[in-house]
């Protein structure tokens, strides 16, 4: 009966741990995954908006490019903090890589005098814009398969946890049914009447 009682507790505390790695990984769903994805989607939207600027308002460009740049960096340090993957990592920094090509290009453009080096840089600095939007979907993808692998861990973690809440509540059974034998199997205790004590 000890044994019985010492598994439930060890049944309990497991089920205990269970709890935990799943609200670790829920907790790193959100912070690690979701939050990384909304990173990479406003980056997105920042490399859109030069390529629009670029498109309609060269100009336009010139005046805002340093404010943008400075909100992809924030997003950039931002989207470091996450727990990266050896893959998300050397993602990053192709994407780092691509930004600092693209800015150097931009430099180059705002900087020069002359309308016919810009017309010659322009279609330069649109093409490492497309590169760096691929790069961020790479980093987007790799953000859907390592979410995927949190998913599948979290479902393997509550079916796990399925099963010993299981066996915890037959041992309970087990535990009754061991009980109520114990105490139906005991010889009754004698009867004794008043009047058997008269005598």
């Amino acid at each position: 009966m000890v044994s019985v009682f010492i598994m439930v507790l060890v049944i309990s505390i497991m089920n205990k741990r269970h709890v935990l790695d799943l609200e670790y990984s829920l907790t790193t769903i959100y912070d690690d995954r979701l939050m990384a994805e909304n990173h990479i989607f406003n980056l997105s939207k920042k490399i859109y908006q030069k390529k629009i600027l670029l498109n309609v308002d060269e100009d336009r460009l010139m005046m805002s490019r340093i404010h943008i740049n400075d909100s992809i960096n924030l997003l950039i340090a931002d989207y470091e903090e996450t727990k990266l993957t050896m893959d998300e990592a050397f993602q990053l920094k192709k994407l780092k890589s691509s930004l600092g090509k693209a800015e150097l290009f931009e430099n180059q453009f705002v900087y020069s005098s002359s309308a016919e080096h810009r017309n010659l840089l322009n279609p330069e600095l649109r093409a490492q814009y497309e590169i760096i939007l691929a790069d961020l979907e790479g980093l987007a993808m790799l953000q859907l398969h390592e979410g995927q692998k949190l998913i599948d861990q979290s479902h393997r973690i509550a079916a796990s946890s399925n099963v010993t809440t299981r066996l915890e509540v037959g041992l309970l059974i087990i535990l009754g049914l061991m009980t109520h034998i114990i105490f139906a199997a005991r010889p009754p205790a004698p009867r004794y009447s008043y009047f058997d004590n008269l005598n």
